[in-house]
Parts: structure tokens; sequence; C-alpha cells
């Protein structure tokens, strides 16, 4: 790179600061966090995978979103946090009273569209289909 240095931004030290706060506040489990950055924007900002609870029941994750101290939520449509129409509403709500913006990672346990099967392929296909017209509502 010609003995250039890319500047790092300031928010390159966030991801620890956020991880700090969730352990503080018991919202870290022996799983794995991952954290993302939403770059489509002027100033990069933190985001939150809630994949570390899709263990636990949606009303639960309902209120761990309202505990934690991000804008940008990355919501997995899978498990016990699948999505339908009642949750997605609930999700709306959540969005609108926090200021918060939701991303849906589509389902993936499972999930191989190269199935050689055409009845199972065919099944797949719809589950994603479905994630993706309900990823539209919110």
């Amino acid at each position: 790179m010609n003995g250039l240095r890319r500047k790092q931004p300031k928010s390159c030290s966030s991801p620890k600061r956020l991880l700090a706060l969730l352990a503080k506040r018991n919202l870290l489990q022996k799983t794995k966090v991952r954290l993302f950055v939403v770059v489509n924007m002027p100033k990069p900002e933190i985001g939150l995978s809630m994949l570390f609870c899709l263990g636990e029941p949606f009303p639960s994750l309902l209120e761990r979103i309202s505990e934690v101290d991000v804008r940008h939520l990355e919501i997995v449509d899978e498990g016990s946090h699948a999505l339908n129409k009642r949750r997605i509403e609930s999700l709306k709500r959540m969005a609108k009273a926090h200021d918060l913006d939701f991303v849906v990672h589509a389902p993936f346990a499972g999930i191989n569209i190269a199935v050689p099967s055409p009845v199972l392929r065919r099944t797949i296909l719809k589950r994603l289909e479905k994630s993706i017209s309900l990823r539209g509502s919110t």
C-alpha cells in the first residue's frame, strides 16, 4: 500500500464499549455475540445481532431489545424467533417507541437451496420467500 495507512475511525472502540455494557447488564451468555456495523450511513454506527438469545422465547427477545443501548438490531427469523404478522407488529411498535432500526436475517438451519429433491427445494424456497415477504412489512 505504498507505505500509506488508513486512519482508523474513533468508533473502532465501540464494540468493546458495547460488550462491556452488555456484560454489565448480564446480557451476555456463554454463546457468541455477533456485532455488525451499519455502513450505509454518514457515520458508521454499531448494531447488535439478537442471535445470542435465539434459544429464548420471543417475549424474552422483546424484553432484551428494550434493554440494549443500540439503535440497529438484527432479528433472526429462525426457531423460536420465527416471524409472523403478529410478531412483526410487536417489532414495529417497539421500533417506533424506542427509535430502533431492524434488519432481518433469513432462516438458515436446514436451508439448502441446492438440495437435489424438487419437493424439498420448493419447501425451502417457500420458507425463504415467506421470510422475505414478512420483512417487507417491517
